[in-house]
Formats: C-alpha cells, sequence, structure tokens
C-alpha cells in the first residue's frame, strides 16, 4: 500500500476468515479489490464463478462494519483506477 498497490482478496478467503480478517480490518477501503479465481478456488463446492465476489463483498463489510453496497461501490472505483476505466 505504501508502494501505492492494491490488496486483492479472492473469494478463496471465505474459507479461511481467520486469515484474513487483521489484514481487512487494517487496510484502507480505498485499497482492496476483489476477485473469483474463477474457475478454481471456490468458496462452495464445485467451480467457482463471477458473481461469487458479493460473498467477499459481504465478509468485508461485515468486518469493516459497513454496509455491503458502501463496499461495493468502492472496490469498483478502485478497479476502474487500477484499469483506467472512467
Amino acid at each position: 500500500i505504501d508502494l501505492g498497490g492494491y490488496i486483492s482478496l479472492s473469494t478463496a478467503m471465505i474459507k479461511f476468515p481467520n486469515d484474513y480478517t487483521k489484514l481487512i480490518k487494517v487496510a484502507p477501503l480505498e485499497y482492496m479489490l476483489t476477485e473469483t479465481d474463477s474457475p478454481y478456488l471456490s468458496p462452495d463446492k464445485g467451480d467457482n464463478v463471477p458473481w461469487n465476489v458479493e460473498k467477499s463483498i459481504k465478509m468485508i463489510a461485515r468486518i469493516k462494519e459497513m454496509e455491503p453496497e458502501e463496499v461495493s461501490k468502492q472496490v469498483e472505483k478502485n478497479a476502474k483506477n487500477v484499469f483506467g476505466i472512467r
């Protein structure tokens, strides 16, 4: 983060929440991205699917004590910044 990078949180983190809770608590939301690792590392049985990213958004929101919509909007803004989408 100090060097201008972002932290990407995959849907696999839902399987291992203890490994990610502290990171999510201390990292600024303005430097977070989400991803699915599709078709691998599914949070559920079977193949991973892109819409599983909603589960990551909800987990981040719960840990940061925010509304999922607020997290989703910021993560989308972050992705647009990273990929130069206006």
